[in-house]
């Protein structure tokens, strides 16, 4: 006599297995049914993975995958579950497969088991050929309660999803008779198609730029010691921004100095002994070298003092490369190191990218239109001042024509605000955007 457990599990299975039928009838369409069958059964089930195909004529085709949102068809897993469905012929009763009964053999890698469950149509309802295949898979030997509860599982998808297909076919018959007033409307719209002209457009995103920016590097190795300026300050050209630490550089060309003026003394007495003593002439001559060296020393020493300062190159908004001028303070720099960069405001910039796709209207662009993030309210007019010869690899990594642009002086924005320019190319025929559309469509484009 059952227990008290099993036959709470029984009716629990019964009820859930009422309302699995009731929800697999009550889908929208036959793809919706198909996921509620790979996903919901994993409760009663128990597998790690599972794929719902349909076959006819011999040919599967997957229609749901467990966990998967949309199809995935190309993946391997999916080739593999499209040849095991076409290797055979399936009975109605639910196999078991693994490596040593004719699995494919990447399938059963690590000892895993398939239970191959068909879902043939009840009745006549469709033709010999057609049907679908449930294959579920286990980390090893199928349970037998997995294989118990698959049949009860496979009779109610079986019948939900055979509906699902019949309500989807359609008879389209053609009418006896054609009216006259439909023969002059197809005309009419097929002369619409091949005559009629549209507008070419295409919509991309944008950027504001500046006009010019002047960009100043480290001239050499060494600590910050000031930043006079903050990020986003107007600066004027010439104006001091940056200081360098050449406390050392500073202590080098005193001490050096010093060391010249001891040689020259040195240097002016053996000259005047030389007079005397011609043997001296040597060493009057090495301690003129050793003065070339040391005149050597202190150019460099002062070189460094003298581009230890660092000025803006032109009149603009300030853009520090660390962002805040505290960042910035006490940082070792190195040489070609970007410190900050100035952006002048005479009339702002924006670029526009054009993904490849839509590249064809840069034959024939005439007005692009600005609207920002900020104001799409408002239409800003822009002149076209370059476009890309090539496309380039943008952030999104996508690879996009540039189109420059200029904005009118105005113009009050603030540089690198985003938004959306419209493009306009003249007009093309209808007939020429919709051929255009179904080839990028089945190009996948």
């Amino acid at each position: 006599m059952a227990s008290t457990e099993e036959l709470s599990g029984k009716l629990k299975f019964f009820a859930w297995l009422l309302q699995f039928g009731h929800e697999l009838f009550r889908a929208s369409d036959l793809e919706t049914a198909a996921a509620q069958v790979v996903n919901d059964t994993r409760f009663a089930l128990g597998f790690s993975t599972a794929a719902l195909l349909e076959i006819e004529n011999g040919k599967a085709r997957i229609i749901a995958q467990y966990g998967q949102a949309e199809v995935n068809c190309h993946s391997r897993l999916a080739v593999l579950h499209r040849q095991l469905a076409e290797s055979r012929a399936w009975t109605e009763d639910a196999v078991e497969l693994s490596g040593e009964t004719g699995l494919i053999p990447e399938l059963a890698e690590n000892g895993r088991h398939y239970l191959c469950v068909p879902l043939k149509p009840p009745g006549k309802w469709l033709e010999a050929g057609t049907g679908f295949l449930l294959l579920l898979e286990y980390p090893g030997a199928v349970p037998e309660s997995a294989r118990l509860s698959s049949k009860v599982i496979a009779m109610t998808s079986a019948e939900a999803l055979h509906c699902h297909k019949t309500a989807e076919k359609r008879t389209w018959r053609i009418p006896a008779r054609i009216k006259k007033k439909r023969v002059w409307l197809t005309a009419l719209v097929l002369f619409a198609v091949h005559f009629i002209p549209v507008p070419d457009g295409v919509n991309a995103e944008f950027t504001l730029k500046a006009p010019g920016i002047t960009a100043v590097y480290a001239w050499f190795d060494g600590p910050i010691a000031q930043c006079l300026k903050e990020d986003g300050d107007r600066v004027s050209k010439g104006e001091v921004v940056v200081k360098y630490d050449v406390s050392q550089q500073k202590f080098r060309y005193d001490t050096v100095q010093g060391q010249i003026r001891e040689l020259m003394a040195e240097l002016n007495l053996e000259q005047q002994n030389a007079f005397a003593e011609e043997s001296k002439l040597g060493k009057v001559e090495l301690l003129k070298a050793r003065l070339e060296t040391l005149r050597v020393s202190e150019a460099e020493a002062k070189w460094f003092m003298d581009h230890s300062v660092l000025t803006a190159g032109s009149d603009g908004i300030l853009s520090l490369a660390d962002g805040r001028a505290e960042n910035l303070v006490g940082k070792a720099v190195h040489t070609g190191d970007k410190i900050f960069e100035v952006m002048s405001t005479g009339g702002m910039t924006a670029e526009i990218f054009v993904s490849e796709k839509d590249a064809s209207i840069l034959n024939h662009l005439k007005k692009a239109t600005l609207f920002l993030y900020a104001a799409p309210e408002r239409a800003v007019p822009a002149r076209i001042i370059d476009i890309s010869k090539y496309p380039e690899l943008t952030d999104q990594r996508t690879y996009c024509y540039c189109v420059r642009v200029e904005l009118p002086e105005s113009s009050k924005y603030h540089l690198g605000m985003r938004g959306i320019a419209k493009l306009s190319g003249g007009s093309v025929l209808l007939a020429y955007r919709l051929f255009k559309s179904m080839v990028m469509y089945f190009r996948w484009i």
